[in-house]
């Protein structure tokens, strides 16, 4: 199976991050696609993207910020790939139930 064009392709943390665990998920297994729908971001992070999000649709944001809601959102990103990635594999995995069992 071939990768889809990373999602991040700039020579950043993130961007080598990206391309790193997108790879790897290829050979995920069940509980490590369990495993990654659990992450996500603390209270603390969304509320902290909330606000630079507000601030950035009020032109408020000073350049230093722009990066750190721009950061946030790659992170976003990949995490978004990173959940969609394990569900698709954990739905492959799914054993449908055979014609013959019979219901309650």
């Amino acid at each position: 199976m071939t990768l889809a064009p990373p999602i991040v392709t700039t020579v950043t943390e993130i961007g080598i991050l990206s391309r790193a665990l997108l790879e790897a998920s290829e050979t995920m297994t069940p509980s490590a696609a369990r495993f990654v729908l659990k992450i996500g971001f603390s209270e603390a992070d969304r509320a902290n993207a909330s606000e630079l999000t507000q601030r950035n649709q009020l032109g408020e944001l000073s350049d230093g910020e722009h990066e750190e809601l721009r950061a946030y959102a790659n992170a976003g990103l990949v995490l978004a790939r990173m959940h969609l990635r394990a569900r698709k594999i954990l739905r492959k995995l799914q054993v449908k139930p055979s014609r013959s069992s019979k219901h309650a």
